[in-house]
């Protein structure tokens, strides 16, 4: 269910709130999404081909936590990545699981203020069939990654690159 506000107290001027079996309206949402912009994901399954975020400021997309809210790309048809976001200013995703993308489960591109935390990026199958990277922020500036997990990936389940001003901490990266 969809639920406009006015700006909280967190500065959000709209905040969306969805449920299991509306991933279509997830992924209008992600494509029409204006700044200062939080989406709420309730606890449950949703299945994607992929996600994308691109050229926004003050985006969070939140879930109900890594164990409740499961976001499956297993049926993945188009798209190399799960969730690709770029050029984003102050991005935040927590509170969810991904998993069993094709490509990367997230990638995040030239972006700037991103936190990462309480993630879990997951293939269940570590083989050369599972995409490349977990959490891959890239070409970024002030990147925390924080209490996330990865499992999985064929080359790294957490892999900040060519970025400025990192912290990974509090974060597991398992092959099996």
């Amino acid at each position: 269910m969809q639920r406009p506000e006015k700006q909280s107290a967190d500065g959000f001027k709209q905040t969306l709130v969805f449920g299991p079996g509306e991933e279509a309206k997830i992924t209008e949402a992600f494509l029409s999404l204006t700044d200062s912009s939080a989406v709420e994901l309730k606890a449950g399954t949703y299945k994607f081909n992929n996600l994308s975020l691109v050229q926004l400021k003050h985006i969070k997309i939140s879930g109900a936590g890594p164990d409740k809210t499961i976001l499956d790309f297993s049926a993945q048809t188009q798209g190399g990545e799960g969730i690709r976001v770029a050029e984003l200013k102050d991005f935040t995703i927590s509170g969810m699981t991904i998993r069993e993308s094709k490509g990367d489960l997230l990638k995040i591109n030239k972006s700037e203020n991103v936190v990462i935390r309480d993630l879990h990026a997951i293939w269940e199958k570590a083989d050369s069939t599972s995409g490349g990277y977990g959490i891959y922020p890239v070409l970024c500036n002030n990147v925390l990654v924080e209490n996330c997990y990865a499992q999985g990936a064929s080359d790294a389940g957490i892999y900040v690159g060519q970025s400025n001003k990192a912290i990974v901490r509090n974060s597991k990266a398992y092959k099996t």
